[in-house]
């Protein structure tokens, strides 16, 4: 399973960080950064295609 997540992702409003821990979101508003990027920390293996699929299915309903 997930252990932990974050990352900075840029909106159409502004740039977001986000925190996920012991099962807890947290979205703050962030400076500029260069780029999005997302990091997933799991204690086990994980399909880069499952992942790849979910975000993208994410995105698309918004």
């Amino acid at each position: 399973g997930l252990l932990r997540g974050k990352g900075v992702f840029r909106t159409e409003r502004a740039w977001y960080g986000w925190q996920w821990v012991d099962g807890r979101s947290d979205w703050q508003e962030t400076a500029w950064r260069a780029d999005s990027r997302l990091e997933l920390l799991a204690n086990g293996s994980v399909d880069p295609q499952v992942v790849d699929i979910a975000l993208r299915t994410a995105v698309s309903k918004g």
